[in-house]
């Protein structure tokens, strides 16, 4: 029977029964009448999985009764089940919806459909019901990002599951291989959610991208890893497959305003060796680094601070410009026989030096360096008046001029104060470069360089790191200007140094909300506000400083601008159709009713069921069925020699056309019978069987039998003979051998053109002095000629035939004109020279006693040209005789003071000064001439090779260290001590020793071992992370379980504990969500809330979930602190309060069948008992994590609460509370019953 309307009426009547989209799912009967069961249940068709057709007919259902008419033709590619398709007018039943991700046209049904799919009403086409084919998995291998993207409005647990490399998929419910389609099996396995659950999974590992994916961009997340970190980005669907991943590549953070390491931090500091050191340090102490973001690294150039430039010969460094420039150490001990040096030390040093000197006395010539010292010969000085001391006068106008002294007897010559040149200081810039000098010949000052190489200040503002060059200060190089704000000129004045002026110019102030940024006042001013309006209803759009414009997909209602939906609303970020517009009346013999997208329903045009064909009856047309066929026409006279007679669509019967019994057969004799049509007699005459090679044939038993053989001998030697039955006689040229007559020719043969002659008769007869030829007729011929020839003899010459034979007319001349060969002629060989040892001469007068030697003057004894002289290189010239040239090599010119002697026109000079230097900082070295080098203690700084003394000083020609040196750092982490080889060294104390204020210590640093900080976890339906931050070991953890659903539902439970934790570990943290509150029925709150299936009208709630952190990985078995969910509202009673060891018993107060319909609380060991009201009526036990299904029965069944372990589903009655649970590693703090309203959420706190 079918359903009746007040059946249908009554259920739409009843409270929460049933909204909009709802279809009729009604399982096939087997009474065989045309009825459908009572047993109906109503459920949603997913918005997804429908996508409404152009038009509202829908084809005929495809198990059509005999009697009525089946299904039109269909073939592939035609709007068939399974085609692909983009709307319902692709296809014929008027229906396209979503399987596996694709979609694909439906078909029309009455009770059965294809496996995986179930017959379903299309919601809004009461009272003309339209049922249609609808796939259980339409979202499977959809891609998606968490199991929100796979959320099906019919309540199917589609989930978001891993596939690796390949991103996440949706998969399908299931319980058991069989349900899945094929190439997928039934899996249990962890959503990306968190969540447990029954899923078929693709058995390839992958899921391809289908059109429809690629249609609607669907994506899925994935990620780029390397050294530097792991960013995440999405892989999109295309044509081509899943592109690929876009998420940026982890790089090194460096300054630019980006998350380069995908860290979740921007242009953070590098941690090296336990220390923070910002991105932007360039090593220079006389510069301030800052990151400016997008803009980059700026390096603030300083002018004044304290610093250390690296070169122990200056003092006082300190800033100038953003170069460290320090003033030189002075080293001049005024000593013209020392040299002026400063040590590595930063010491001076006076090691002596050689040289001319004036020591002062007019009494003393040749005045000479000597260990430091100025000292000259004394001569006699007496004088009587001041030409007397004349003699005196050595030439050198700087240093004064002789006179007689009469103040005191005997009278000596004594040099006038007042002639003495005094050459003042060098003044201005670059006066440190310069050395005050006297010309000796001039008696004129001037200047020598000095201090080359030191720094020095050129007073230029715009230049740094100034040094000493020949005598000038220069060579700084350009101070940087730039301060890094685009809104200022910057430039550089010798006198006032680096300018920055303000300009106008566009710029960025970091504000992505701002367009046309401009300068002023020397800062980015943010310019017009940006409009993010995207002119799409379904987004709100906002705009965030660091991002730009936001547009946050809503769930607003829209229009598609399609008159064919109804209902559209917004879904991730488009207007999705809602429910199509039926438009069919209900009678097929009105034609076929459309709909227009622009202006709503459309009549059809009517039915017209005449063919125009006579042959097939007459049609006619029924409301219901449609079209149905007449009485076929009937046209067969009996006769077969008439043909077969046909009718013709327009005119009916037609005559047939006569039998033609002709085969075509010499050998038989055709005629027609008119009952069995044509027959075929044998017959006996002449034939013709079609071969050529017989002759003679005559017809036997309907064939052409052959005759004699034909003869096809030509007598032809070159061609073989044969016969062809197509052709007849063949005569086949061959290659055989043959004569052809001609005696110049050998191994002649048959070929093409008969006989042909073979290769040519050889006829040479190897004499040089005939002509050779052949004669066809008489065969070789040889003639005598004229011309050259060889008569094999190397000895003579002028060679030429005559009468056919060879002559000479000459001998070889054989003279080489070498007098150390011997000359001879030889038949084969020709000349040859025989080598002799005779003596000979040369060429050169350097050599004596030459002679022969393997046909070469070999030379004699060299002659004999030194002259014993170490100054002069002997040498021997072929025409000149000996030669001996002056050289300049090294020598010894017996003085041990000259280390570079050399020789110089022909004799040995001494040259330079010995380097006397021993090594010793504490002598001062000199050399005398015989005894050599000198060294007399001193007692300047130097270093005793140890370095944990200061101020080292020499004594006794030894170094002697001077007070301890200081180690103390100022950390309190470090063990300071001086090791003599090394210096200072500092050994970090063991992570952990106290370092005061009640830090620690950690890899050598002063730090807060875990500085104190909280965050807090809302629900969101989908795991989240912790990163328990820098060296924490413990955390705090308070959960509370989300409440059970309706007003009535239990209160989810608080559990608090300590938690023992790693810096920097990951922690998986999931936020059980309330439970639902209807009459269609829920799959309860997320993270084990138990499910309520439909109440008959009646609302139910269903479980809460439980919140609860994992450690280790987000399986469940990694749980280490939950908060139970509370039970939902059933028909009576209250739900019971998730958390406790145990979750409290659903109370049964209020109404009900009882207490042993309600659900019990989950233990710590199993899940809470499901309540029992009949034995066709009973909630669900309770699972791990999972709460139980409350039962309809006649009324309303709540959802256990989710937890450690779920409560019990109620059967009729409410829910059971989940338990709450601690790890045994965790400290437990609180562990309550209730107390939670709404969401779950989760607070973390640390030290």
């Amino acid at each position: 029977m079918r359903i009746t309307i007040w059946r249908v009426l009554a259920c739409s009547l009843l409270a929460s029964c049933s909204g909009s989209g709802t279809v009729v799912e009604t399982p096939q009967v087997d009474s065989g009448s045309d009825s459908r069961s009572d047993s109906v249940a109503e459920l949603a068709v997913p918005a997804e999985v429908l996508v409404p057709p152009d038009a509202g007919e829908v084809a005929m259902p495809l198990d059509a009764k005999d009697g009525e008419p089946g299904p039109p033709p269909c073939n592939p590619g035609e709007g068939c089940f399974l085609d692909k398709c983009d709307t319902g007018s692709d296809c014929q039943s008027g229906w396209c919806v979503q399987y596996l991700g694709e979609s694909v046209c439906t078909q029309a049904c009455q009770e059965e459909c294809p496996a995986g799919w179930s017959c379903k009403q299309v919601a809004g086409t009461d009272p003309d019901v339209v049922y249609i084919c609808v796939a259980k998995y339409a979202n499977l291998c959809r891609p998606c990002f968490d199991s929100s993207d796979c959320a099906s409005t019919g309540g199917a647990q589609d989930a978001c599951l891993d596939y690796g490399p390949e991103g996440s998929f949706c998969g399908g419910p299931c319980s058991g291989d069989g349900e899945c389609p094929w190439g997928f099996s039934c899996q249990e396995i962890v959503s990306v959610d968190g969540a447990v659950l029954e899923q078929c999974v693709n058995e390839a590992g992958q899921c391809p991208c289908t059109a429809s994916s690629a249609a609607l961009g669907l994506a899925t997340a994935c990620t780029i890893s390397n050294e530097a970190g792991t960013c995440v980005g999405k892989r999109l669907c295309t044509a081509d497959g899943l592109s690929d991943c876009d998420a940026q590549l982890p790089a090194e953070e460096s300054c630019n305003g980006l998350d380069d390491d995908c860290d979740g931090e921007v242009d953070e500091p590098d941690l090296v060796q336990g220390t923070y050191v910002p991105l932007c340090e360039d090593g220079n102490p006389c510069t301030t680094d800052k990151c400016l973001g997008t803009e980059g690294c700026t390096n603030e150039q300083l002018d004044s601070g304290s610093c250390s430039d690296g070169n122990p010969c200056t003092v006082a460094d300190h800033c100038v410009a953003g170069v460290c420039t320090g003033d030189p150490v002075e080293c001049d001990d005024q000593n013209p026989c020392t040299q002026n040096l400063c040590t590595d030390k930063g010491g001076c040093e006076y090691p002596p030096q050689p040289g001319q000197c004036d020591d002062g006395d007019p009494c003393t010539v040749g005045d000479q360096c000597a260990a430091g010292e100025c000292g000259g010969t004394p001569v006699t000085c007496d004088c009587q008046t001041d030409s007397d001391c004349a003699a005196l006068e050595d030439g050198d106008l700087c240093n004064g001029t002789p006179l007689c002294d009469k103040a005191a007897l005997p009278f000596q010559c004594r040099v006038e104060p007042g002639s003495v040149v005094t050459c003042p200081e060098a003044t201005g810039v670059g006066a440190i470069c310069l050395s005050p000098s006297c010309d000796p010949g001039a008696g004129k000052c001037g200047f020598v360089p000095d201090h080359e190489g030191l720094v020095c200040d050129d007073t230029d503002l715009c230049t740094a790191g100034s040094t000493c060059a020949t005598g000038k200060c220069e060579g700084g190089t350009p101070v940087n200007c730039n301060d890094g704000s685009p809104c200022t000129d910057d430039a550089c004045d010798p006198m006032q140094g680096c300018l920055h002026t303000h300009n106008f110019a566009p710029c960025n102030d970091d504000d992505a909300c701002t367009v046309s940024d401009a300068c002023a006042n020397g800062q980015c001013a943010g310019g017009k506000l940006l409009d993010c309006n995207d002119g799409n209803p379904c987004t709100d759009d906002s705009c965030d400083p660091k991002i730009g414009c936001l547009h946050a997909p809503n769930s607003a209602g829209c229009t598609d601008g399609n008159a064919c939906s109804q209902g559209d609303s917004c879904k991730g970020g488009q207007c999705i159709p809602g429910l199509p517009l039926v438009c069919d009346d209900g009678n097929v013999c009105n034609g076929l009713e459309s709909c227009s997208p622009a202006s709503g329903c459309l009549e059809g045009k009517a039915l017209s069921c005449d063919d125009g064909n006579v042959c097939d009856g007459k049609e006619t047309c029924d409301p219901k069925k449609g079209c149905l066929a007449g009485v076929p026409l009937q046209c067969d006279d009996g006769d077969a020699c008439n043909g077969v007679e046909t009718c013709l669509p327009g005119a009916g019967c037609a005559k047939g056309k006569a039998l033609d019994c002709d085969d075509d057969n010499p050998c038989t004799d055709d005629s027609c019978d008119p009952k069995a049509g044509c027959k075929h007699a044998y017959n006996s005459v002449g034939c013709d069987d079609a071969n050529s090679c017989t002759q003679g044939e005559a017809c036997v038993q309907g064939k052409c039998s052959g005759g004699a053989a034909v003869s096809c001998n030509d007598s032809n030697l070159c061609t073989d003979d044969g016969c062809d039955p197509a052709v007849g006689c063949t005569h086949k040229i061959n290659q055989a051998p043959c004569n052809d007559g001609n005696l110049c020719t050998i191994n002649d043969h048959c070929h093409l053109a008969g006989c042909i002659g073979g290769e040519a008769l050889p006829c040479n007869d190897g004499n040089a002095c005939t002509t050779d030829s052949c004669d066809p007729k008489a065969g070789c011929q040889f003639k005598a000629a004229a011309g050259a020839c060889d008569d094999g003899n190397a000895c003579t010459t002028g060679d030429h035939c005559g009468n056919g034979l060879c002559a000479v007319t000459g001998i070889l001349p054989c003279d080489d004109g070498n007098p150390c060969t011997d000359d001879a002629c030889d038949a084969k060989l020709g000349c040859v020279h025989l080598a002799n040892m005779l003596p000979c001469e040369d060429g050169t007068v350097c050599t004596v006693g030459d002679v022969c030697a393997n046909k070469a003057c070999v030379p004699g004894l060299p002659l004999n040209c030194n002259d014993s002289n170490l100054c002069t290189d002997d040498s021997c010239d072929s025409k000149l005789g000996c030669l001996h040239a002056n050289n300049a090599v090294p020598c010894n010119d017996a003085n041990l003071c000259t280390p570079f002697d050399k020789c110089k026109d022909g004799s040995c000079v001494g040259s330079g000064t010995v380097d006397c230097n021993d090594g010793n900082v504490c002598t001062n070295d000199s050399c005398d001439p015989v005894l050599g080098c000198l060294h007399a203690a001193n007692s300047v700084a130097c270093d005793d090779g140890n370095k944990c003394t200061t101020s080292d000083a020499c004594a006794d020609k030894a170094c002697k260290g001077g007070p301890a040196l200081s180690c103390d750092d100022s950390n309190p982490c470090t063990d300071d001590s001086c090791n003599p080889a090394s210096g200072c060294v500092y050994v970090p104390l063991p992570d952990n020793t106290p370092c005061g204020g009640g830090k620690t210590c950690k890899s050598g640093v002063c730090t807060s071992p875990c500085a104190p900080g909280s965050q807090t976890f809302s629900y969101t339906g989908g795991q989240q992370t912790f990163v328990v931050p820098g060296a924490c070991q413990t955390i705090q953890v308070e959960a509370f379980g989300a409440s059970g659903g309706c007003s009535e539902g239990g209160k989810g439970g608080r559990a608090k504990g300590t938690v023992n934790v790693t810096g920097g570990e990951t922690l998986h943290v999931f936020v059980g969500g309330a439970g639902g509150c209807d009459a269609n029925g829920k799959p309860g709150g997320y993270n084990g809330g138990g499910a309520t299936v439909y109440g008959n009208g009646y609302t139910n709630g269903d479980g809460g979930g439980g919140s609860d952190v994992r450690k280790g990985g987000a399986a469940l078995g990694n749980r280490v602190i939950v908060a139970g969910g509370g039970g939902g509202r059933g028909w009576g009673g209250l739900g019971g309060n998730g958390g406790g060891d145990t979750g409290q018993d659903a109370n049964p107060s209020g109404g009900g069948a009882g207490p042993q319909c309600h659900g019990k609380g989950g233990t710590q060991s199993a899940g809470g008992i499901g309540g029992f009201h009949s034995p066709s009526c009973w909630g669900t036990d309770g699972t791990l994590w999972k709460g139980g299904t409350g039962d309809e029965c006649s009324a309303c069944g709540g959802g256990g609460g989710g937890g450690y372990y779920g409560g019990g589903g109620g059967a009729h009655c409410s829910g059971g509370g989940g338990s709450s649970y601690f790890a045994p590693d965790v400290q437990k703090l609180v562990n309550e019953q209730g107390g939670n309203s709404g969401n779950g959420k989760i607070v973390i706190s640390w030290p």
